[in-house]
């Protein structure tokens, strides 16, 4: 049970809260690249865009940076494979992995929110 006098209290508990979630933000969004790059991954094999294994083996979660993090291919025709050419058709994997990891990442933010705020006012 969380118990908060006067708004003063609740203001401090809640400015403590957001310090604490700013410090947690990194982790967070390390799961939410990890949850993308193993989707992206799966995609590559699943859609049959493994040859040399290049691809698959490029696909990385970067460093986060403020409010962000990066998932990307380095290899140097990873565009043409997500968006095609005038010869070949586009092989996305990037664009559906993010959308299939959306309700995965959402729930990892969410429960991460939770449980910083709910420690900050319940402790």
């Amino acid at each position: 049970m969380c118990v908060v006098t006067g708004d003063k209290a609740l203001i401090a508990k809640l400015n403590s809260a957001s310090i604490a979630l700013v410090a947690t933000q990194p982790a967070a969004l390390l799961k939410a690249g990890s949850i993308l790059e193993a989707k992206a991954k799966q995609l590559v094999v699943t859609k049959g865009i493994v040859d040399t294994g290049n691809l698959l083996n490029t696909i990385t979660t970067g460093t986060p940076s403020v409010n962000s993090i990066e998932v990307t291919s380095e290899a140097s025709y990873s565009v043409y494979n997500e968006f095609g050419t005038s010869r070949m058709p586009a092989r996305p994997y990037m664009r559906p992995a993010l959308d299939e990891s959306k309700p995965e990442i959402k729930r990892l933010i969410g429960a991460m929110v939770y449980a910083v705020v709910g420690a900050v006012l319940h402790g």
